[in-house]
């Protein structure tokens, strides 16, 4: 049974509603069509290139503590994953030879693309619990649309 009907209803009469094929660049692939000429490779690469040495600790944390979803910062030979490792991840998309590999759209992602496209996301996941089915992302630095 679709859950479309109950999702139209709870949001804004003017939002509009994209279907996004599940393949690791789902967020990626909405954001492109509501932001051209943004591309999903384009919106990857403003993701990749604001990964820095903290961020790249953060997601080591994730990885280590058995996040879902962090499977790209797994050690090669035993040598755990460098800045450029990780950049290069990132720019791996849904569609291509290497799909098995996608990093998919997460909190820093959704932030940075936040910051970089100076809007508010509103992430709505209809099988959350009723209390916290949205989670809304703010450009940081103030601003935003």
């Amino acid at each position: 049974m679709s859950r479309l009907p109950a999702l139209r209803a709870s949001l804004h009469p003017s939002l509009t509603i994209s279907h996004a094929p599940a393949n690791g660049d789902c967020l990626f692939s909405c954001l492109s069509l509501a932001f051209p000429p943004h591309t999903v490779a384009s919106l990857r690469r403003l993701v990749s290139e604001a990964i820095d040495e903290e961020q790249l600790a953060l997601f080591t944390v994730a990885h280590e503590a058995g996040v879902e979803g962090y499977e790209f910062m797994k050690a090669s030979g035993g040598v755990p994953p460098s800045l450029a490792r990780v950049r290069a991840a990132w720019l791996v998309t849904g569609a291509g030879p290497r799909a098995r590999y996608v990093v998919w759209g997460e909190q820093f992602a959704l932030q940075v693309l936040a910051t970089e496209l100076r809007v508010r996301l509103l992430v709505y996941d209809e099988q959350a619990p009723a209390a916290c089915r949205c989670l809304a992302v703010h450009p940081s630095g103030g601003g935003g649309g």
